[in-house]
């Protein structure tokens, strides 16, 4: 009993330690956050929530000192707000010349596209980049072009590999995926050959084909009649006589 007794003891001691841990760390980084967002609001910047600063603690920094723990915070939340500002920098308006330079652009020769290039000589030049990277496809025609447009970029391949890679990157531009033909699915009903056969046998032992002064013939009846016969009812028939002809005219 004694034993049992140790080990709940044990237990409750190793609770109201790690309680006491994350009372002591949440009034730790409470006090790192109040730093960091008056230093965002003396920046002109939108702090984050403390909720949200604090998901940029990396889970294997969780029981460094505050400091380190705030300046991770810090660190990463810029960083991503600072990609989501340039992500939509380059998505929608014009870049500086050293935001250009610091890409990789050539800025030596800045045409106005419109009167540089045709929508032929475009669509070719896009055409060329697409037979090697395969990545690439028409839907990402716009988006890439327009940056290169909007900022009076040279039309070269090497600037449209690179406008690509940046708006691969920042995921302004996403994976198009290969369409996948659907089988064909056959509609004809296969018939039994057999069934077949034994229908054909009946069209022709009974399905009248002529029709000679009020008597039906089959094919079988046909081709077993003597040559006079046949000549009286299947010629007769296939001649069309004068008086049909005028009917037919009025």
């Amino acid at each position: 009993m004694g034993s049992v007794r140790e080990d709940i003891a044990r237990r409750e001691r190793q609770q109201f330690v790690q309680e006491f841990e994350q009372q002591q760390r949440d009034s730790e980084d409470q006090e790192q956050y109040g730093r960091y967002a008056k230093d965002m609001q003396v920046s002109g910047t939108v702090p984050l929530s403390f909720e949200e600063w604090r998901k940029f603690i990396p889970e294997e920094f969780s029981k460094e000192e505050p400091a380190v723990r705030a300046a991770l915070a810090s660190a990463n939340s810029n960083w991503k707000q600072l990609v989501a500002v340039t992500r939509e920098r380059v998505a929608s308006v014009p870049l500086d010349d050293d935001e250009l330079t610091d890409l990789g652009f050539d800025l030596r020769f800045r045409p106005i596209w419109e009167n540089e290039y045709t929508s032929h000589g475009v669509a070719a030049a896009f055409e060329r980049f697409r037979d090697y990277e395969k990545r690439f496809a028409n839907s990402h025609f716009r988006p890439v072009g327009d940056f290169l447009l909007r900022n009076r970029i040279m039309l070269s391949e090497p600037h449209i590999e690179l406008a690509f890679s940046i708006f691969w990157n920042y995921a302004l531009i996403a994976p198009v995926e290969p369409k996948v033909e659907q089988p064909r699915v056959n509609l004809r009903v296969e018939t039994d050959p057999e069934i077949e056969r034994q229908k054909r046998l009946r069209d022709y032992e009974e399905k009248p084909i002529v029709r000679f002064e009020g008597r039906d013939y089959s094919q079988k009846e046909i081709d077993l009649m003597d040559s006079t016969t046949f000549r009286r009812v299947v010629m007769r028939m296939r001649t069309p006589r004068v008086t049909d002809v005028l009917t037919n005219l009025r």
